[in-house]
């Protein structure tokens, strides 16, 4: 979107001239406050439209699950915000829906199963292709075992909690933590590379 990287500019150059900066070093808080920008204006429009549609619990749900494993898992990136916010409403906001008014309604059982598969595909694509850098984010070598634990110990621990508020019925928040992992781990493997670039594009 346009309007974060003018934002962005206008107060990387404001910090550069205030601090007697570098031209390299404008560059980084450009960036830096493109993430910031991005992610707050992100925040902003998939709370508003999820309060819209009252699927608030699970689309909050998903995006801190998938928000946290993508820290250490990494994963597909768009080349724009604007495609990456508009990609991720559709994921999110699709999802959130597909909870709210269906899967919610299933009994704790299948429920329980989804949750056992859904763990085991998650541990064996991220042993498998985690982490996963970009080239704008590129993960050094002597790095990626330390993210892959800590990966696989995030998703570990968000699994443990998903089920835990299954059984406590709370089906809203259970099914976005999973939900979520399932679309991070969707952009880490090849064939959901492949996917995103080619219909949503990159």
């Amino acid at each position: 979107m346009k309007f974060i990287q003018r934002w962005s500019y206008g107060l990387a150059n404001g910090l550069m001239l205030s601090m007697n900066e570098s031209h390299a070093k404008r560059y980084t808080y450009y960036f830096g406050l493109q993430v910031w920008i991005g992610g707050a204006v992100k925040i902003t429009v998939l709370l508003l439209t999820a309060a819209l549609l009252n699927c608030l619990a699970p689309a909050i749900a998903i995006f801190i699950s998938f928000a946290v494993l993508r820290t250490y898992a990494g994963g597909f990136h768009m080349d724009t915000y604007g495609r990456c916010i508009a990609s991720s409403m559709i994921l999110f906001m699709a999802s959130a829906v597909f909870i709210q008014y269906e899967v919610c309604h299933l009994q704790t059982y299948p429920l329980l199963i989804l949750a056992i598969i859904s763990a085991s595909v998650s541990f064996y694509c991220i042993s498998k292709y985690c982490p996963v850098d970009h080239k704008n984010k590129p993960v050094e070598d002597a790095d990626k075992p330390r993210l892959k634990h800590i990966a696989l110990t995030t998703v570990a621990a968000e699994f443990f909690i998903a089920i835990i508020l299954l059984f406590f019925r709370d089906k809203l928040f259970s099914l976005g933590i999973i939900f979520g992992i399932i679309l991070e781990i969707s952009s880490i493997i090849p064939a959901g590379q492949k996917f995103y670039s080619r219909f949503i594009g990159n």
